[in-house]
């Protein structure tokens, strides 16, 4: 099962960063290995077997080398990563379904509770969804790439500045 990645430009070290995705998505804050994890309980029929959630960590996919007309999305300046992924209780492509709508629920909690720009990939080639609190919301079409091929489409996005 792949994960979702939600993009956060907070000026905040992912500690606290976590801290604050925990308190606003009413989740469980535990640190595993020094590692910040949120999570919680599924919504829905699977609410008793499965959990969503996952690391929050530095933005480790940024490359600060890259030339400007290489870069992705996950070179601007979004400075967490939110790793998104469902309990191993749900089988196969119920699973991944169910994740992705899990993500997607995360994604609008956030955007709607919290003030930094934000960005929601699939995690494996796909940017979904952006959020800017000067911009709104946009849902991309689908098959949107997060590189540069699509650019056109995410570039309002891109570079944002974190809340003061």
């Amino acid at each position: 099962m792949n994960r979702d990645e939600i993009l956060l430009c907070t000026g905040l070290p992912p500690e606290r960063a976590a801290e604050m995705l925990a308190q606003t998505l009413q989740a469980t804050l535990a640190v595993y290995e020094s590692v910040p994890v949120v999570y919680r309980r599924v919504v829905g029929e699977w609410h008793d077997r499965a959990t969503v959630g996952g690391k929050v960590c530095k933005n480790y996919l940024r490359d600060e080398t890259a030339a400007p007309h290489e870069q992705s999305i996950y070179d601007s300046g979004y400075d967490t990563i939110y790793e998104v992924w469902l309990s191993s209780a749900v089988p196969g492509d119920v699973g991944e379904s169910l994740q992705a709508e899990e993500a997607r629920r995360i994604f609008t909690e956030i955007t709607e509770r919290m003030p930094f720009p934000t960005v929601h990939t699939d995690g494996s080639a796909l940017i979904l969804s952006a959020w800017d609190p000067k911009l709104g919301r946009t849902d991309f079409p689908p098959g949107t790439g997060y590189d540069e091929e699509d650019r056109q489409h995410w570039e309002p996005y891109a570079h944002p500045g974190a809340p003061k």
